[in-house]
């Protein structure tokens, strides 16, 4: 189903006031719905590969990162540290190069940081495994990227919502 039959799909269950929700307000809620459902049934994987480029130690994050699986670096697993080990072990970590084996995720600029400094370049030598929130649906054509037999679930939970904020 596409945002458009979504919509009339809550329009018709909803038993709401048919313009009780805007379409953008409808929207926001099926997004939720789809990040929610993609959490709880981890049933979107994903894989993101970028360049590594000697003397950089960040990298941005998917937009649609959920959670972590894996980090590989020229298809070598690598470690997870906290940015608060580092400081704690390193006096100043961000300068250190070599081949990275240790990663953290910066959550708060969306990006993972390397640990050391990538000291040579590698073309595709970054590859992050992780659990995605989904697509973000705007356009009345947009599918969601759950299979099709769980779409009911975001017209579910957009109900939800919508009688949620009605008992208020």
């Amino acid at each position: 189903m596409d945002l458009t039959a979504l919509r009339a799909q809550f329009r018709d269950l909803s038993l709401l006031e048919s313009n009780f929700f805007s379409d953008t307000q409808l929207d926001r809620a099926l997004n939720a719905g789809l990040r929610e459902f993609a959490a709880q049934t981890e049933i979107l994987e994903s894989t993101n590969t970028q360049d590594v480029t000697s003397g950089t130690y960040q990298y941005t994050l998917p937009s649609d990162f959920q959670r972590l699986l894996a980090v590989y670096h020229n298809s070598i697993p690598i470690m997870e540290i906290s940015q608060q080990d580092l400081d704690a072990q390193q006096y100043d970590w961000k300068s250190e190069s070599g081949t990275p084996q240790w990663f953290f995720i910066d959550t708060g600029i969306s990006q993972i940081a390397l640990y050391p400094n990538p000291s040579t370049s590698v073309t595709s030598g970054l590859v992050v495994e992780y659990q995605s929130a989904g697509n973000t649906l705007t356009n009345a054509g947009d599918v969601p990227t759950v299979p099709l037999d769980t779409h009911m679930a975001l017209v579910y939970y957009a109900c939800w919502v919508g009688h949620m904020r009605d008992s208020e």
